[in-house]
């Protein structure tokens, strides 16, 4: 059986992949892009992971622009949304401040 996907149903099935991924992991789905037609050579076997081998390609081959999100950006933001400032030491009141409240 062969399935047919035109672009935009396509794109729909590897945007659902990806956000179920990124649900999962918390990650984006890495997506490579080469250049040879059989993927062989990047199927890591039982007996390459025995040996401690992973036929991944490298991280130059990944394609960011398939990002659903961009983590370093999001944490960031998080980050910067959660921050803490300490009063300073100078302050009257900074030994009777409440960190639960």
């Amino acid at each position: 059986m062969r399935l047919a996907f035109t672009f935009g149903s396509r794109k729909k099935v590897l945007d659902t992949i990806k956000l179920f991924y990124l649900a999962k992991t918390h990650e984006n789905l890495p997506i490579y892009g080469v250049r040879q037609k059989s993927l062989g050579m990047y199927f890591t076997q039982d007996s390459d992971v025995v040996k401690g081998i992973s036929r991944m390609p490298l991280n130059l081959a990944r394609i960011k622009e398939e990002d659903l999100v961009d983590i370093e950006q999001m944490f960031a933001s998080i980050t910067k949304e959660n921050e803490f400032e300490f009063p300073d030491a100078e302050n009257d009141d900074a030994d009777n401040v409440d960190l639960l409240n």
